[in-house]
């Protein structure tokens, strides 16, 4: 299996509170840049995880056991996680396409 292709994992900043200005402030967020086998979900494992076939679905499997994030960016398209498998030595997220 080849991780041919880089992938980030994203956590945006939160919003805080700041008492002495009286203002809210965004804080930093995070990206991690991973390399990743990125494949389309087949059927079977559609009709299994959503009840039907979605557009925009993929399979992708790390090597790293990446730590909080809120969606991955892959080709500079949003996707959000749908369901997790965690293995000895990779990680396999089933993920689809995010709007906004």
């Amino acid at each position: 299996m080849r991780f041919d292709k880089e992938i980030e994992l994203v956590r945006d900043g939160k919003e805080e509170f700041d008492p002495i200005t009286g203002e809210y402030i965004i804080a930093d967020g995070v990206s991690l840049q991973v390399w990743a086998n990125v494949s389309d979900t087949g059927e079977q494992t559609q009709a299994a995880l959503y009840g039907n076939l979605k557009t925009g679905a993929f399979t992708v499997r790390v090597q790293e056991r990446p730590h909080d994030f809120e969606y991955m960016m892959i080709d500079g398209e949003k996707y959000g996680v749908d369901r997790v498998k965690k293995f000895r030595r990779d990680t396999v997220f089933f993920v689809s396409e995010r709007h906004g």
